[in-house]
């Protein structure tokens, strides 16, 4: 593979020493023209990706239903909310990853000017490979290589 390809599935960001990696995406889906262009924050702490209630009406992504889960408190509640299906495009990257994202309430804020409408969680990042340097507070995402760029 050449080093331009290679490069193609390779993300850096800013390691934001509050809140984590960051980086620049555009969210859609393939039914509909609407783009969002937000923020997503890499959250190796969660186990399901989401996305904020709101960004996701306005961008018409689907619901094929519901998810449960369960946030990291002293009652354990169990919660349940709308499944959205959505298309996760990193800035300079061609290449649309499928995602299935939990809506959430009020999930968007800023961030030291940087607008966060999206969690990245363990469902997406068990395919990838990230690598954080906290002294220059940065990071690479490896993106697992869309299924058009593996050989066959």
């Amino acid at each position: 593979m050449s080093p331009t390809a290679q490069a193609s599935h390779v993300q850096r960001g800013l390691l934001h020493p509050g809140y984590g990696p960051l980086l620049r995406i555009v969210l859609h889906h393939r039914e509909s023209p609407a783009k969002g262009n937000t923020h997503a924050l890499l959250d190796t702490g969660a186990s399901m990706s989401a996305v904020d209630k709101d960004l996701a009406a306005s961008l018409g992504l689907p619901s094929p239903g519901y998810a449960t889960w369960k946030a990291v408190t002293q009652t354990e509640e169990e919660h349940a909310s709308a499944l959205r299906e959505g298309g996760v495009q990193f800035w300079g990257n061609r290449w649309v990853y499928p995602v299935k994202l939990v809506e959430l309430p009020a999930l968007a804020h800023r961030v030291e000017g940087y607008t966060v409408g999206v969690l990245l969680g363990w469902d997406f990042l068990q395919n990838c490979r990230l690598t954080c340097d906290g002294p220059a507070n940065s990071f690479t995402l490896e993106l697992p290589k869309h299924r058009t760029q593996r050989r066959r």
